[in-house]
């Protein structure tokens, strides 16, 4: 607090909060915020009575991430198949920003959202889960296996074949289905 004039006889000031649940102030005019919400610090003249305010909002403190921690750290998955679900855990617990950036290493095998895993094609893949507070990151190694394609049927050509006695030989071929 400035006190005028500056060469007044008595400059002391008197600190006061309206709300001392929310901040306190002592006799230097040093703030502590208690909680959140808001209050008025008043300083008010010794000689004269004279006052004026400040207005002080107290805002939530905020948690830093610390570091996370994703389960599973392997995956297999197959071509075609099921999508996978990967599970970060952000320490602390009460971190004010758990918002979690996932990323591939190669989206042409399998592509993540939300720690959703879907494969697209067989290979191999690093899954990355990386805080938007503080950077942390963990991994997930994701194999994607080739799909497994059953036969459905096979036909033989020719379907009849004559041989003479006596070693004569033929070949017949023989097709199974689907061809890939």
């Amino acid at each position: 607090a400035t006190v005028l004039p500056a060469n007044a006889a008595n400059t002391s000031v008197i600190w006061t909060s309206t709300n001392m649940s929310i901040a306190t102030v002592d006799a230097s005019g040093l703030v502590s915020a208690l909680m959140v919400g808001s209050t008025e610090v008043i300083a008010t003249t010794v000689d004269g009575n004279y006052k004026d305010t400040c207005i002080v909002y107290v805002t939530a403190a905020t948690v830093p991430v610390t570091g996370i921690s994703i389960d599973p750290h392997v995956m297999n998955l197959t071509e075609g198949g099921s999508v996978g679900t990967i599970t970060a855990t952000i320490t602390p617990a009460n971190a004010t920003n758990i918002n979690v950036d996932w990323t591939s290493s190669n989206t042409g095998v399998a592509t993540v959202s939300n720690g959703q895993v879907s494969p697209v094609a067989a290979g191999t893949a690093w899954v990355y889960a990386t805080t938007q507070d503080g950077g942390f990151t963990d991994s997930c190694f994701v194999t994607v296996n080739a799909a497994v394609v059953p036969v459905t049927g096979i036909t033989v050509d020719p379907h009849t074949m004559t041989l003479a006695e006596g070693g004569a030989t033929d070949t017949i071929t023989a097709t199974v289905t689907p061809l890939t």
